[in-house]
């Protein structure tokens, strides 16, 4: 699920016979939970709104999902074996680097 860029994990608990959110890729812990696909929906939103609202009143700034920008640290013979398959792929390392990212995930 997804609402204002955020994105949720669903799952079905049985023993409740409820469906239960998490929001994902932020630090924050939120949750939310919903008898209907419908209602899920409803509850998803109104935590995500809820969230955005209780960080403006407190003062902080609410987790944002991923931005994209991430740093790696690696050895420098990974570095630079990296940047040759770039260069060898006619691509830039980024470029690269998001191809094998990209690969790897969709294995998953």
């Amino acid at each position: 699920m997804k609402y204002k860029n955020y994105n949720a994990k669903v799952e079905y608990d049985e023993q409740d016979k409820i469906f239960v959110g998490k929001i994902i890729g932020i630090n924050d812990i939120i949750s939310f939970h919903g008898t209907s696909v419908d209602s899920l929906k409803k509850a998803f939103a109104e935590s995500v709104d809820d969230y955005i609202t209780s960080c403006k009143s407190f003062g902080c700034l609410p987790n944002k999902p991923a931005s994209g920008r991430f740093i790696v640290r690696t050895n420098p013979k990974i570095h630079s074996q990296l940047i040759q398959n770039a260069q060898m792929a006619g691509l830039s390392t980024n470029k690269y680097v998001e191809k094998i990212i990209t690969h790897n995930l969709a294995a998953f």
